[in-house]
């Protein structure tokens, strides 16, 4: 006779010849095939604690696959932990992401179109053409007619960046 496991506790257990998709895949059949009390008390072992009470079968059953999902995949990257985490001690208040500045006097150069581009950051904000501008997207726009990220436009994202050989 089977065992009938924690699905969560098992993620990572037993999984030899077993990919996670496919143990991920057995755990969605078998919360498809649970009814509304199994379901909670499926939440119960799982979480700890008895679901909400006005939480329906469906949302229930999303919220196991998640936990099952980020159990053997890992769940959250650290830097949206950290995120998260932010927000919660600025009471809920979503607060823009902290950029890296760049420095007063810093100077980007951008070729576009066969022309180059030169623009440099200020105390309050960037210099192109002679003239302030508030945001490197403003300046982007300029340049390009289109709207455009201003940081990935002058390559200050970690896409853009070319790796080192």
């Amino acid at each position: 006779m089977e065992v009938d496991r924690a699905p969560c506790q098992d993620a990572h257990e037993g999984s030899e010849g077993v990919t996670d998709q496919e143990r991920i895949a057995a755990y969605l059949e078998r919360l498809e095939t649970m009814s509304p009390q199994q379901l909670r008390e499926e939440w119960t072992r799982v979480f700890k604690a008895p679901p909400p009470k006005a939480m329906s079968p469906t949302l229930v059953k999303r919220d196991l696959a998640y936990r099952f999902q980020a159990k053997v995949y890992g769940g959250l990257k650290p830097s949206l932990r950290k995120r998260l985490m932010s927000v919660l001690e600025d009471e809920g208040k979503l607060v823009p992401a902290r950029r890296t500045k760049l420095a007063p006097g810093t100077r980007l150069v951008r070729e576009w179109n066969g022309r180059t581009y030169i623009v440099d950051a200020t105390q309050d904000g960037f210099l192109f053409d002679r003239k302030p501008y508030p945001s490197l997207s403003a300046i982007a726009r300029e340049i390009t007619g289109a709207h455009w990220n201003g940081r990935r436009f002058f390559g200050l994202t970690k896409s853009n960046r070319v790796a080192e050989e």
